[in-house]
């Protein structure tokens, strides 16, 4: 499809607060198509863009556009994002890679997660959790698309009642020119045109602080008793080997799948309905290699709110958190996502800590890496 039409915003403002670029930085691509959604800057309306709001869970929420901009107003949130979602469908070719980028702002400091997935099936295909403040930011998301067919661009909303402006969304691919990203939004309709509001984008959800913390929830947390009780899993055709070796598990990669999630790294345990926890993992890998990690509930298995991150590790040790509230007692699993690449990873240490109580978190073992690279790629 043809680049989108200009916004009709009136006066392209030079400086609708140009937040840093949220991390995880997406992965590099190259030479880049023209722009593959319809309407991407709301300068027609609402088509061809779906809201959906599911009612059976509690959701009510309503959308209109104006100026070009899409203003997502929420009655009640639900309990998950997808519980509100504003989406679109777009043709992909199967192995080429897309960035999927949008700029959206909220009525207040928020999480979201954007979304490309398959159009049909169970297949959740690449999330990422962004997080928004009352100024304009700036969100990427790159992925590769295993076959042919149609997918959704989802921006998944639910789970929070401050309203979300949505300025642009763009998907471009492999191949072909790159297409102008549509001028920046007509100055903010809000009230309060302060020209920073921003202690928000902070891009990357930064961990909400919390509390004084229990010691570690997690067992063999620094792999110095081997591998038990940690578990590797593969499904779909991938296969990988792990092995334990002065405190760093290494996973090498045989048949890595297409997917993050055919190759996991799991261990479960019991958390405590409305505690606050902080995951933290500390990796490294053989190549530039994008990976990610979550927390699951078993029962119903579900993935927890706010703690699905994707990220790119180096071939140098980095750490990498996240906070989030545990929404019911009970058995939960932590998932280290590692398939998609054949790069092998290299894991030294997966810390879970929660509220109250003192902070005994692992002490990394030191890397075995033969070459110390002082800095991570």
């Amino acid at each position: 499809p043809p680049p989108p039409s200009p916004s009709p915003s009136p006066s392209p403002s030079p400086s609708p607060s140009p937040s840093p670029s949220p991390s995880p930085s997406p992965t590099p691509i190259g030479p880049i198509t023209g722009q593959l959604l319809l309407n991407a800057g709301f300068s027609s309306g609402k088509a061809p863009w779906e809201f959906e709001v599911s009612s059976s869970n509690g959701a009510a929420a309503t959308w209109s556009v104006n100026d070009g901009i899409a203003n997502v107003q929420i009655s009640r949130p639900g309990t998950k994002g997808w519980h509100i979602t504003l989406q679109q469908g777009v043709s992909l070719t199967a192995g080429s890679t897309y960035e999927f980028s949008v700029r959206m702002k909220s009525s207040g400091i928020r999480g979201a997660i954007m979304q490309g997935k398959p159009g049909s099936g169970t297949s959740l295909g690449e999330w990422q959790q962004v997080s928004l403040g009352t100024s304009w930011s700036t969100h990427s998301l790159t992925f590769r698309a295993p076959s042919s067919r149609t997918y959704e661009i989802v921006l998944r909303l639910g789970g929070d009642r401050k309203s979300v402006q949505v300025d642009w969304a763009r998907v471009v691919g492999e191949g072909g020119d790159s297409s102008p990203v549509p001028p920046p939004p007509s100055p903010s309709p809000s009230p309060s045109p302060s020209p920073s509001p921003s202690p928000s984008p902070s891009p990357s959800p930064s961990p909400t602080p919390i509390g004084p913390i229990t010691g570690q929830l997690l067992l063999n947390a620094g792999f110095s008793s081997g591998k038990a009780p940690w578990e590797l899993r593969e499904s779909s055709g991938a296969a990988a080997t792990w092995s334990v070796n002065d405190g760093i598990a290494d996973v090498q990669m045989s048949e890595p799948g297409i997917r993050m999630w055919h190759i996991i790294f799991r261990q479960g345990v019991s958390l405590t309905a409305g505690s606050t926890y902080e995951l933290s993992v500390r990796m490294k890998a053989s190549g530039t290699k994008r990976v990610g990690y979550h927390v699951n509930r078993l029962s119903p298995y579900e993935n927890v709110e706010n703690t699905w991150r994707d990220l790119t590790l180096g071939t140098s040790f980095s750490t990498d958190s996240l906070t989030f509230q545990a929404p019911a007692d009970g058995a939960y699993e932590v998932v280290l996502r590692l398939g998609g690449s054949s790069e092998s990873v290299q894991v030294d240490s997966v810390s879970l800590v929660g509220e109250a109580g003192d902070t005994p978190a692992p002490t990394p073992s030191p890397s075995p890496s033969p070459s110390p690279s002082p800095s991570p790629s």
